[in-house]
């Protein structure tokens, strides 16, 4: 029977034989899988940018070690065989690549914008430091001379540096991701410094190390997600509202009156100015002023995308089946509810990943033109739709001014239907109109006259302004 020692040198012989390798690996792909599909899960909780980022370092960390697999079996079964040089080199590359991705999760959404840069400065060093082991460039030029560089005093100052910048973030830290954090960067300095303690071989103290750092990667998810109090509060409130020279704005007086100022302004505010002033007050992508001329047809009269920070031009747009509005605001979540004119738009306009649409009928033409809101984020509702019928009247005047003399202005639009049984009345409540052409004038002229001589004969016959 076996004693103690002799088992636990048999674990370690295990752990560090390509057997070994093997399921060290593995377990690293299955804890990135699960945290892959946890983080999906997660999604309405997480932004989108934040989703795709953690998706993306733990895709990263997959692909890595199924190369590490592939590697380790070439070399235990001796198909490909590489130097020595290259298995330590590329065994301390992944250790630093997980370190660093992994890592780089715990620090909050909002400060990563500042610590994007070590970040970088931190794989591309990784990647040199392989570079130069497997290639052996230092060797190599200074050949002669016989130097011998000590890569692994060089990975382990590196590692030890990158570990030490996220312990420190990890200050800025609260609550439960404070320990976590801290944790995690904690076990992969231990397993560092573990070989200068015991007498355990140095790569075993690395893996088995970040293995149990890897367990708090769950963590990671509560660092990356929206606090569900924050998004509790901001829903019982007005939305927020942005505009191109106010970071931002707690109610609807403000835009009101940048509105009403570009209204009474006698100089017309660039459409695809506007377009993108209404995109920003509304969270959306991009925003499109359409106007269908067909049951099957559309045009794109002007519109902005912000993605892309460039102008939307008129353009025709055919859809496969009729396409079919409703004369009031209405939502779109997700593509499989897009109705089919909206999906041409997005494919014609290069919104793919469009996941919210909102069309808003213009009321002075509600036959003609819609509002059309394109966004890759899925947060608009009811609330969203009563905060803007606070502003709907003054987007009505705009539009109205900018699509010129071609149509009737508002308050003609709106008496349109508030008309008797006599012509004549419906002539003296006309209001003059320069955009009416010459033989429209010409007739109400003449019935204008023929009312007067009516009326005038009427007060002759009963002697009525006579002189005696």
């Amino acid at each position: 029977m076996e004693t103690f020692p002799e088992q636990w040198l048999a674990f370690l012989d295990g752990s560090t034989s390509p057997i070994g390798l093997l399921v060290e690996s593995l377990l690293l792909i299955i804890i990135s899988a699960v945290m892959i599909s946890l983080s999906k899960a997660s999604r309405g909780h997480i932004h989108e940018k934040d989703l795709k980022r953690a998706s993306n370092s733990f895709t990263i960390i997959i692909f890595l070690n199924i190369i590490s697999i592939v590697l380790t079996i070439f070399q235990s079964t001796q198909v490909l065989l590489f130097t020595e040089h290259f298995y330590q080199a590329f065994h301390q590359f992944i250790w630093s690549i997980n370190l660093i991705v992994v890592g780089w999760l715990w620090i909050k959404p909002s400060q990563q914008t500042h610590y994007s840069i070590f970040k970088m400065i931190f794989i591309c060093a990784s990647l040199g430091f392989f570079i130069l082991e497997v290639g052996q460039v230092v060797e190599f030029i200074f050949q002669p001379s016989e130097i011998s560089v000590p890569y692994t005093i060089i990975w382990k100052t590196f590692q030890y540096i990158v570990c030490f910048f996220l312990f420190f973030v990890n200050f800025g830290n609260t609550g439960n991701l404070f320990w976590s954090g801290l944790l995690f960067t904690l076990l992969h300095i231990v397993g560092l410094g573990l070989d200068s303690i015991t007498n355990l071989p140095q790569s075993f103290n690395q893996n088995i190390a970040q293995l149990v750092a890897f367990l708090l990667s769950s963590h990671t998810l509560l660092a990356i997600s929206i606090d569900p109090a924050a998004m509790e509060q901001r829903s019982s409130d007005i939305p927020i509202i942005f505009s191109e020279n106010v970071a931002a704005i707690p109610n609807a007086e403000i835009i009101q009156s940048w509105l009403q100022a570009d209204i009474q302004n006698e100089k017309h505010l660039l459409p695809f100015a506007f377009c993108k002033a209404l995109a920003r007050t509304f969270f959306a992508d991009a925003c499109l002023l359409i106007q269908i001329n067909k049951p099957d047809q559309l045009k794109i009269q002007c519109g902005y995308s912000i993605t892309a920070d460039r102008q939307i031009l008129p353009l025709q747009v055919s859809s496969l089946e009729n396409i079919v509005v409703q004369q009031r605001s209405v939502i779109f979540h997700e593509t499989d509810s897009f109705p089919g004119w909206v999906k041409a738009i997005i494919k014609k306009t290069n919104q793919s990943k469009t996941r919210s649409v909102w069309y808003v009928p213009i009321e002075i033409i509600p036959q003609k033109y819609y509002l059309l809101f394109l966004s890759c984020k899925v947060y608009w509702n009811e609330e969203h739709i009563a905060h803007f019928k606070r502003i709907q009247p003054y987007i009505a005047q705009f539009l109205w001014k900018y699509l010129g003399s071609n149509q009737q202005s508002p308050l003609s639009n709106k008496k349109a239907d508030a008309k008797s049984d006599n012509p004549y009345i419906d002539l003296m409540q006309t209001v003059v109109d320069p955009s009416k052409d010459i033989e429209q004038l010409e007739e109400e002229l003449k019935l204008a006259l023929e009312e007067y001589n009516r009326i005038r004969n009427i007060l002759e016959e009963r002697g009525i302004g006579q002189q005696p």
